[in-house]
């Protein structure tokens, strides 16, 4: 046990406290609560005592590092699921990160954190993401607070969701010429694609479009009023 100022040397008396406690059971990779039936009733957790796992990759849920959280795990169907912890047992920020592999070697694979104060059934920030599925998969789901004083309750729902057309690169809209053609479109409903992306690397949804080229110079540009995220 190392006992320490929380700024740069800052010096003081104390009383240090060591008691013994219960944690949850799913409060580590290993011990994860299964989620047997997709598209059932929430399941009920708490974080509140939980532990930090040092398995959670810090590049995954930002905000989340080192923040105490459960685990659920639960069987890819081939189609797109969704988890989220939009619920009236909800009284904390709450973050979610999606992983695959084994508890020793997890792999970030879909986040959220901080997805605004949409959820009508809590005050607090809830979360939802959602990754493409493949069958007989399993996938593990890590829900945490957005940083270390964030501990409460929360009800996870996971469930299959439909997707645009083009939420992946083969389902790519066309576009059929380049003449001013303006094109409306949503990523509220989209995935994450997997792929290495032109400027920086984020985790955020995504829809595909193609465009033949003519040998002319393109231009992309999202500068409209319609659209109403960064």
């Amino acid at each position: 046990v190392l006992v320490h100022g929380y700024s740069n040397g800052a010096t003081g008396d104390f009383e240090l406290n060591i008691t013994e406690s219960d944690s949850v059971e799913n409060d580590f990779c290993d011990n994860a609560t299964s989620i047997l039936s997709i598209n059932d009733d929430p399941v009920v957790g708490s974080t509140i005592i939980a532990l930090g796992d040092n398995l959670f990759n810090n590049s995954c849920a930002p905000y989340a590092s080192n923040t105490a959280g459960v685990w659920y795990s639960v069987i890819g169907n081939g189609e797109t699921l969704s988890a989220s912890t939009c619920s009236i047992e909800l009284n904390f920020d709450t973050a979610i990160s999606v992983f695959e592999g084994g508890c020793g070697d997890l792999d970030c694979i879909a986040y959220a954190s901080y997805n605004g104060y949409g959820c009508e059934a809590s005050y607090y920030s809830a979360s939802t993401t959602r990754w493409s599925t493949e069958h007989g998969v399993k996938y593990y789901i890590f829900v945490q607070g957005t940083d270390g004083y964030q501990l409460g309750e929360f009800a996870l729902s996971v469930g299959t969701v439909e997707v645009p057309v083009n939420d992946v690169c083969s389902g790519a809209i066309s576009i059929p010429n380049a003449n001013g053609t303006l094109i409306f479109g949503s990523t509220e409903e989209a995935t994450h694609s997997e792929v290495e992306e032109c400027e920086y690397e984020t985790n955020s949804p995504d829809l595909w479009y193609t465009i033949e080229g003519r040998g002319t110079e393109l231009t992309a540009s999202l500068a409209s009023r319609i659209t109403d995220f960064d």
